[in-house]
């Protein structure tokens, strides 16, 4: 549990030590001409910790954003596999309406010429396009 932000920590510790250093080098532990590379070094490392805590943060936010889109694309798919079934069951059943169509005028043709046994062969050996060819020129 975090009471302080991360970057208002950085800050904290960095001015803690930064003075820890300006008290040790006032009372004569560290020498004065080492004193702006020591706080050199620090901001460094303090930069070099609050530029990847960015970077962490960042990831995390487009992490995030692409688990909203992929979430948003698998809607979609499901959506879209939805419409093809749909489509699927009126594709077979448009299929099944002409196959219907089609024995019936075959039985219309049969009954019509008079249904022996050979024109019954012959009817039921024509194609498709003949049928409705014939259905064109013979009203029912």
């Amino acid at each position: 549990m975090r009471f302080l932000p991360v970057d208002l920590l950085f800050v904290i510790i960095f001015l803690g030590l930064a003075g820890g250093l300006i008290y040790a080098t006032r009372l004569g532990v560290l020498p004065r001409r080492s004193l702006p590379a020591l706080l050199g070094a620090l901001v460094g490392g303090m930069g070099i910790v609050v530029w990847k805590d960015r970077q962490a943060r960042a990831a995390h936010a487009r992490i995030l954003e692409l688990e909203r889109e992929l979430a948003a694309g698998r809607e979609r798919l499901e959506r879209l596999e939805k419409d093809h079934d749909a489509t699927r069951r009126e594709v077979t059943a448009a299929r099944a309406r002409y196959d219907d169509e089609v024995r019936a005028a075959r039985a219309r043709i049969a009954a019509l010429q008079g249904a022996s046994e050979e024109e019954r062969r012959r009817i039921e050996a024509m194609t498709t396009e003949e049928i409705f060819a014939w259905a064109r020129t013979h009203p029912f």
